[in-house]
């Protein structure tokens, strides 16, 4: 990351960087989750190359929490969504986004209703926005 870079632009490459994390926590980044790694970083403005250099140096991006709780939402649902495209939930990326969860500021009381509610919505396609909106209530409840 680049010295001017901005907060803002920090955050989407540090989310970008946990993807990653996640996506290997198995041993290896398969091309579901490349893909979907690939469609969030051009979502938030990388280009191939830059999505490529961060999934071979992921250590050069630092982790920076967003500012609200709708964006960390929406941070979290990537993550399960990442967990659960290869079919094959292993018990460590499944850590991993409960950690993450409670690394973001939700109750770890709640974190493992969270990641169900998120991993049902994507068994049923459903889209993160609706979600989000849906569940929005129920974040600031727990």
């Amino acid at each position: 990351m680049g010295l001017f870079d901005s907060k803002n632009s920090k955050i989407r490459k540090s989310h970008l960087l946990s993807m990653i994390t996640l996506a290997a926590a198995d041993g290896e980044i398969d091309k579901r989750e490349m893909y979907i790694i690939s469609l969030a970083g051009k979502r938030i403005g990388m280009s191939e190359s830059e999505i490529n250099s961060a999934v071979e140096n992921p250590e050069k991006v630092k982790f920076i929490l967003p500012d609200d709780m709708k964006e960390r939402f929406m941070q979290l649902f990537d993550f399960v969504n990442i967990m659960m495209v290869d079919g094959v939930i292993e018990q460590n990326e499944l850590d991993y986004c409960i950690n993450m969860a409670i690394k973001m500021g939700f109750r770890p009381t709640a974190v493992n209703d969270l990641v169900h509610q998120i991993t049902e919505a994507i068994k049923k396609g459903r889209e993160k926005e609706k979600v989000a909106s849906e569940v929005d209530e129920w974040i600031s409840q727990n």
